[in-house]
């Protein structure tokens, strides 16, 4: 599935949970999303990041160039995942983690990428993780601990 951000500055994968927005006018770029790798082919790491749900791997191409990946971005684009009972359940905590997936290891979301969270109405939805992206080499992005 594509989603143009020229039309409304945002686009949203309803199945994932995930809204990308733009924070400025963005006519030429597209947000793909692509399959997610097998989970078997990102192994937890000792002490590190657990994944308890596979959120959504994304790529940023070039409207007018569609083999063009966009990799960096100034302003940052937005990138806002939903959590839900579920997801704060599978994980332990409130609200649950953050991570993408660097080809070896889980890296969580950090101040770095102004990750916060917003809160979802009505409240009992729970919320809203969300990061600004300054680069970007499709990573997949998961939820957990």
């Amino acid at each position: 599935m594509m989603g143009n951000l020229a039309k409304t500055g945002r686009v949203y994968f309803r199945k994932n949970h995930v809204v990308i927005k733009s924070l400025v006018p963005a006519p030429t770029l597209n947000v793909i999303r692509l399959k997610i790798p097998p989970k078997y082919k990102m192994p937890h790491v000792r002490g590190g990041f657990t994944l308890k749900r596979r959120v959504i791997n994304l790529k940023f191409v070039d409207t007018s160039q569609p083999d063009l990946e966009i990799l960096k971005f100034d302003p940052p684009i937005q990138v806002r995942v939903r959590y839900d009972d579920k997801d704060i359940a599978a994980s332990g905590i409130n609200p649950p983690n953050l991570a993408y997936w660097d080809g070896t290891a889980w890296i969580y979301f950090t101040d770095a990428h102004q990750l916060h969270t917003e809160n979802w109405s009505p409240a009992n939805q729970r919320g809203w993780l969300v990061v600004n992206i300054y680069e970007w080499g499709d990573p997949t992005i998961g939820m957990g601990k």
